[in-house]
């Protein structure tokens, strides 16, 4: 089985090093890593090099792209059976490959979403389970209310990929569009093992300390744009993925 990682970096030198790191120990040789480098103006491009490692691919944006077309380009590229998503600025834990690939091939299960510990830019931990934090769990509805498809601690059989791609346009961000595609594909498993070290510092933290809520309802109503349009068609293709496969 191979597996394939996405990262999308952006400026991302003070602590790309170490999530790299911490992901490339739990690899083995024929695995890949699948770095989009988004125009990043930093030192992040030499530390990648620096690590001199065969299995990281890198695809460098011509323009700053974001996030979400970043990750497209990324998951457009993987050749891996399991595909993860990863953070610039997180750290995995030992075995976090081994304990969600295991499940996913005991499982009949589309993706798997890890629970994680909540740190700080020094390490320290700011919450011991992001599951409890954000009330995660599987389901359609109840994500379009409130997104838990986290996706740093996503993974994801690489056969939902011609069902999530291409993103449609518009939406806000790509783990949420994975992990309700994933949910009408089948099941969902939200895995309440602290599998990546989330880290939350100035450049990223207000997420944690409060609610926007103009945001929140201007997502809202994006979502339920996409949902009535893009839901049909996606039904659509499951339905004769269904007829040709059978």
């Amino acid at each position: 089985m191979k597996f394939s990682v996405c990262i999308a970096v952006y400026n991302g030198e003070e602590y790309l090093k170490q999530q790299l790191v911490s992901i490339l120990e739990q690899l083995n040789i024929d695995d890949e890593v699948i770095v989009v480098n988004d125009k990043s103006s930093d030192d992040s491009m030499n530390i990648i090099n620096s690590l001199c490692d065969k299995r990281i691919t890198v695809i460098n944006n011509e323009t700053n792209l974001g996030v979400v077309r970043s990750f497209e380009k990324a998951l457009n590229q993987t050749s891996g059976d399991i595909i993860f998503l990863s953070d610039q600025d997180d750290i995995w834990m030992p075995g976090k490959i081994e304990v969600i690939s295991k499940y996913m091939m005991e499982s009949q299960c589309r993706a798997v979403v890890s629970d994680a510990l909540v740190i700080d830019g020094q390490e320290e931990v700011i919450c011991d389970s992001y599951f409890t934090l954000r009330q995660s769990g599987p389901g359609i509805w109840k994500n379009f209310y409130r997104n838990s498809y986290i996706g740093c601690c996503m993974a994801i059989r690489s056969d939902v990929k011609p069902f999530i791609l291409p993103f449609p346009k518009s939406i806000p961000m790509h783990d949420a569009w994975i992990g309700m595609v994933c949910d009408l594909l089948g099941e969902v498993k939200f895995l309440p093992k602290q599998l990546v070290a989330y880290r939350r510092h100035l450049a990223n933290q207000s997420e944690l300390q409060g609610k926007d809520w103009n945001k929140m309802i201007h997502k809202r109503f994006i979502w339920l744009r996409l949902m009535a349009v893009e839901l049909p068609k996606l039904w659509l293709k499951i339905i004769l993925n269904k007829i040709i496969c059978a």
